[in-house]
């Protein structure tokens, strides 16, 4: 069996995809090359993480209520965010620590208007339209408008669907904060391997 690395290329199951992510990002580095369109994503991204970490608490198991008053929820969102943490700090250190620095403060913001009640029975509807604006934000401006038509997207969506392995799309977000990282001057060695894999075919 196999299992599509990248729409560009094909990996075997054998191989471990953690492994294989400089070559992934490089890939899709080649279709964000537009500064504009990396300060797109570098704006929406964050959106949409807060959009899913605010209907994901609606899914709710528990709740830790400590001394000091401070209420800890355990719900859907913060299994999903753990994961993802550990996924990305797997992959890299300066990437999980960037993930952890900017993504708690919105699952804090996303737990506090679930909480609060802040947009009532209304909560679940605005998040899947603040996802899918901000999503649409990406391809229709960052993509059609400054990338020219190159995009991604449908080849994302139809490797997911052909293999069920959401871990190849869960990994986008982390190429962004990757180009942070690099940006910031860290890991530069493997800023030479993404930049070689996204002059490939």
């Amino acid at each position: 069996m196999i299992y599509l690395s990248h729409p560009h290329t094909i990996m075997s199951k054998a191989e471990t995809p953690f492994l294989n992510w400089h070559h992934r990002m490089g890939k899709h580095e080649s279709v964000h090359l537009n500064p504009i369109n990396r300060i797109i994503h570098w704006t929406c991204i964050p959106c949409q993480i807060f959009s899913m970490c605010l209907l994901f608490s609606n899914v709710e198991f528990t709740v830790f209520a400590l001394e000091s008053g401070l209420v800890i929820p355990v719900n859907l969102s913060l299994v999903v965010i753990s994961c993802m943490f550990s996924l990305y700090w797997y992959m890299d250190t300066f990437g999980g620590i960037l993930t952890v620095l900017l993504w708690t403060p919105l699952w804090c913001a996303a737990n506090a208007v679930h909480q609060n009640l802040l947009l009532g029975p209304y909560e679940m509807l605005a998040a899947l339209v603040f996802f899918a604006g901000t999503f649409g934000i990406q391809v229709g401006v960052g993509h059609v408008v400054f990338e020219e038509g190159r995009d991604d997207t449908e080849q994302n969506i139809a490797e997911f669907l052909a293999t069920w392995n959401p871990i190849y799309i869960t990994c986008i977000p982390f190429y962004h904060h990757m180009e942070i990282v690099f940006n910031l001057g860290f890991q530069s060695d493997i800023y030479k391997i993404v930049l070689k894999n996204q002059h490939e075919d």
